[in-house]
């Protein structure tokens, strides 16, 4: 069974996709099933790991990009996806949209961690709130999951 990590924070521009994709080839690197994927539709990750791929380096990660645009589907999809992908591999990274929208509810609600990337402002302390919040609503559901740290 998968370790299942979302990165989440409500606000873009933290560092997400960056801290994402680090995680993930790092996992690889060390040997472990790594597997990511995308619920951000500016596709920053895959892009990174294509780039990766091309050099000749192999991240060793395999990612999935979500292909719906409805936001409900997106979520769904989110769903299927963890569910297909938990018993074969070792991690599951999910990185998020840098907004509170259905699949980074999907996300954090399916994640045992949630790891929250955060710059020293007041923009991003304003948002943090509102990711907060969403591990919370989280947490009292599951009993406890997501695990957070930022």
């Amino acid at each position: 069974m998968a370790l299942i990590i979302a990165v989440v924070n409500t606000k873009g521009g933290v560092g997400k996709s960056t801290v994402v994709v680090e995680l993930a080839v790092r996992a690889a690197e060390l040997g472990y099933r790594s597997v990511l994927i995308e619920a951000d539709d500016q596709t920053t990750c895959s892009g990174w790991l294509e780039a990766i791929d091309q050099t000749g380096n192999e991240s060793g990660v395999e990612y999935y990009v979500l292909e719906n645009v409805d936001r409900g589907a997106r979520s769904l999809e989110v769903n299927a996806l963890v569910k297909q992908l938990r018993g074969e591999c070792d991690i599951i990274f999910i990185d998020t949209k840098g907004d509170a929208t259905l699949e980074t509810s999907a996300a954090v609600n399916l994640s045992d961690f949630a790891l929250i990337p955060i710059q020293p402002s007041a923009n991003d302390l304003e948002e943090f709130e509102r990711t907060v919040g969403l591990i919370y609503t989280s947490r009292e559901i599951r009993q406890g999951k997501p695990a957070a740290t930022i």
